[in-house]
């Protein structure tokens, strides 16, 4: 069971703490607190962790709509996450 994170949600939420690796550079930033949303179609990381992964976007870009009605838009990029103290599969 993941644990609860209180101090970043008002209404605690279930956090793990993943490694996420750039399969294009093989760079990985490791122990990054993730949201666990079940019913995300999409998953979004901090711009400083994508800044260390060197990512470059597909060109894909989503247009996403919070709960308050606010709408952002956001570039796509592939990335492989493993929970901390997993080992990569090849």
């Amino acid at each position: 069971m993941p644990k609860y994170e209180s101090q970043w949600f008002n209404s605690p939420a279930p956090i793990a703490r993943v490694t996420l690796f750039n399969p294009d550079n093989e760079l990985s930033v490791m122990s990054v607190p993730f949201l666990l949303d079940t019913g995300a179609d999409i998953s979004l990381i901090p711009q400083s962790v994508a800044d260390k992964l060197e990512i470059v976007p597909s060109g894909t870009e989503y247009e996403l709509e919070g709960f308050d009605g606010n709408k952002s838009s956001v570039l796509v990029a592939y990335l492989h996450l493993n929970f901390v103290g997993k080992k990569f599969k090849g």
